[in-house]
């Protein structure tokens, strides 16, 4: 079975690399900005679901917000 795992250090790493504050994510992902802040700080998990507007958002792989990586193969199954 495939287990992933929010991480909140990528999500920090990817939108510091992309040039986005706080502010803009959570403008695009339709949340607060201290959401955002739980997010990258480990005191909140987001749902997949958000997960996968992160990545949208930051044009990135869902899995690239992972702790786990994942092969294409499996993705496609």
């Amino acid at each position: 079975m495939l287990t992933l795992a929010f991480d909140p250090d990528a999500l920090r790493r990817i939108r510091q690399e992309r040039g986005m504050t706080q502010r803009d994510l959570a403008e695009a992902l339709g949340v607060t900005v201290p959401t955002v802040c739980r997010y990258e700080t480990h005191v909140s998990t987001p749902s997949m679901d958000v997960i996968d507007l992160m990545a949208q958002a930051l044009g990135v792989d869902f899995f690239d917000l992972t702790n786990r990586p994942v092969s294409r193969e499996l993705v496609s199954a």
